[in-house]
Parts: structure tokens; sequence; C-alpha cells
């Protein structure tokens, strides 16, 4: 299934997990991924790295044909998920949640996101796989898409 990744799966592998230094073939095989098509980003996960200072936002740049703008019909599902949960997004926090479950939802996407599932019913609590749950989008984690694409390193 192609997917919509969310900044924290960037983070998780950039910084936490698969840094570029330690594991090129990881890099390698996403650049792959990406350029195969079956893998978008917002814009808004772009600016949110540009506010990291740790080459992240500059390496996705290189992946322009991924880089999705947001249209008209994403900020519509955005907008709808920031009234159904309403104090969920935050600009500092997770601005561009809305948008990478948007773009999810406008093209049968399942979302990669570092965040886990809270089981929170408060808008301010939950995470964006309650979200998704909760409107019906497939989510994983980056370790989900490594198994689903059957990388071993």
């Amino acid at each position: 299934m192609p997917h919509s990744i969310d900044t924290s799966a960037v983070l998780d592998g950039w910084i936490r997990y698969y840094p570029p230094d330690l594991f090129p073939s990881f890099w390698s095989r996403f650049d792959e991924l990406i350029s195969g098509g079956e893998t978008f980003f917002s814009m808004q996960v772009v600016v949110e790295l540009e506010q990291q200072d740790d080459g992240a936002a500059k390496w996705l740049q290189n992946h322009g044909d991924a880089l999705i703008e947001i249209d008209d019909d994403v900020f519509a599902r955005a907008k709808g998920i920031d009234e159904q949960f309403p104090g969920w997004v935050t600009k500092k926090q997770n601005g561009a949640d809305p948008f990478v479950i948007g773009l999810a939802e406008q093209k049968d996407l399942q979302v990669i996101t570092g965040e886990r599932l809270s089981g929170a019913t408060n808008p301010k609590r939950m995470r964006i796989p309650d979200v998704c749950k909760a409107r019906g989008v497939v989510c994983g984690s980056l370790t989900d898409l490594i198994r689903e694409q059957g990388w071993s390193f």
C-alpha cells in the first residue's frame, strides 16, 4: 500500500533509529521506495523538518516528485479533521498532522508515523493513530513499513 509519511516517522529514522551515517542501506532503500512513486509527503512535513537543523529537510527536498502541495481537497479534509477533533492541532506541535492524514484520505494511502495509539478520547491527548482509527485510515510505523517491504539490515 502506498504511504503518506509523517514528520515523526522521518525523525524516527533520521535521528532515533537509523541515522544515515550508520544505516546508509536503509536510506538507499527508502530513497528507492520514494522514487518509485509509492511514498508521499505533505509539504507541511517539509516545513516542520526545516525547523530542525539535522539535514532531514535537505534530504527530503531532493525528492520533489514525492512532495505534495496542499490542494483544496486536502485542505478541506484537514479542516474537517480540525473540526471533528477541536483542540487536537496546535501549529507548533503537530501542524502537519491533519495534512498528512488528509493526503492519505485523498490518495488512499497508509499513514506512517512515529506516534503510537493513545486510546484517548480527548482531542488534546490524541495522536495520529487515534485520529486515523476514528477516520478509517490505515496507520503504521516505520518498522511496519520496513516489514511490509521485506527489508532486513
